[in-house]
C-alpha cells in the first residue's frame, strides 16, 4: 500500500535508552501515523531495529530510516542535523517533528497534523503539577 509520506519524525537515542525509542515507535503506530520516522542510532542500531519490524511498520504507511550517530554526538544536539538530513531524504515532506525518544504519543496524529499545518509550532515539555490548567498540561492527559 502506498502512503504518502507528507510529515517526517526524528528521534535520537543511546543504546541505553532503546527501550524509549520502541515505545515512541509503538505510540505512533497508535496514533495513525504515516510518513517518515527517522531514527538517530549509535553502533548497530537497537535490537528491535529487524526486518520484521520494518515490514510491519511500512503495512501502515511508516517508513522507518536510520541515521548513524558518531558516539561523541550527544542525542539533544543532533535535532537540527538530523531535522536537515530528514527533509532532505523525504522530499514530500512538509512537515517535521522531532520527538524525544522517552516521548509517547497519546492522541491521534491528525491532532499534531492540525496544529502544524496552522503554522510553525514548538512545544516544550517541562514538569507541571497535574493540578496545571496550561493548554500543555491538558494536551499531555
Amino acid at each position: 500500500m502506498m502512503h504518502e509520506k507528507i510529515c517526517t519524525i526524528c528521534t535520537a537515542f543511546r543504546p541505553n535508552h532503546e527501550a524509549g525509542g520502541a515505545a515512541l515507535l509503538n505510540s505512533l503506530v497508535k496514533s495513525g501515523f504515516q510518513g517518515e520516522l527517522l531514527l538517530g542510532v549509535y553502533d548497530s542500531g537497537p535490537s528491535w531495529l529487524n526486518e520484521q519490524t520494518l515490514l510491519s511498520c511500512a503495512e501502515v504507511g511508516l517508513d522507518i530510516q536510520s541515521y548513524p550517530l558518531e558516539s561523541n554526538d550527544h542525542p539533544s544536539h543532533v535535532k537540527p542535523k538530523l531535522l536537515l538530513t530528514a527533509f532532505d531524504k523525504n522530499t514530500t515532506a512538509r512537515y517535521g517533528f522531532f520527538f524525544d525518544a522517552d516521548i509517547v504519543v497519546r492522541a491521534p496524529f491528525a491532532f499534531f497534523l492540525d496544529r502544524v499545518s496552522q503554522g510553525i509550532a514548538l512545544v516544550g515539555h517541562e514538569r507541571k503539577l497535574p493540578s496545571d490548567p496550561s493548554p500543555s498540561a491538558i494536551v499531555a492527559q
